[in-house]
């Protein structure tokens, strides 16, 4: 019953009374790393994302594995790893998109796909034009064999790169 109210304030905009209310799930035995991961969804909702990336840190640390939080593991760790990109820590994301990938062998082509695509600007973020090139070309074939939507951005990576490696060096 406090999950489902945490979830509704939060829906409602109450977010202070939504992270009181997972407090107080955190107090009831049985349900601490589903609180940790509300509150970081409340936290992210609220602008806080450090915050939010304190929370899911703790649910990993307490469940690596994340089989006991009652979500799909794959969908904690996208979550996660691309909190991680946007906030600055890209190796530390990469790695946890790679866990998203590795427990979604089927559940969820796009996530798959949209993962694939995080995980190769990330490597472009951080000068690794190989790593880059090697998940965007995955994602390309991948999308060649699952229904998903384009990746405008892999396409338009492996042109840039297409085009840098044609341009004369000197």
């Amino acid at each position: 019953a406090l999950y489902m109210m945490a979830v509704c304030q939060s829906q409602l905009g109450q977010l202070d009374r939504s992270l009181q209310t997972a407090d107080d799930l955190l107090k009831v035995e049985g349900n601490e790393l589903y609180a940790l991961y509300l509150k970081g969804l409340i936290q992210a909702k609220r602008g806080q994302e450090l915050e939010a990336i304190k929370e899911w840190d703790l649910v990993r640390e307490k469940d690596p594995s994340i089989s006991d939080l009652r979500i799909p593991a794959y969908l904690f760790f996208y979550e996660l790893g691309l909190l991680k990109v946007e906030q600055g820590f890209p190796e530390e994301g990469i790695e946890i998109l790679k866990q998203s990938l590795t427990h979604n062998q089927v559940n969820n082509v796009q996530q798959a796909a949209e993962c694939m695509e995080s995980i190769g600007s990330a490597y472009e973020e951080l000068g690794n034009v190989e790593m880059a090139e090697f998940y965007w070309k995955k994602l390309v074939e991948f999308e060649g064999q699952a229904e998903t939507k384009p990746s405008h951005i892999a396409r338009e990576g492996l042109a840039n790169l297409a085009l840098q490696n044609k341009q004369p060096k000197g």
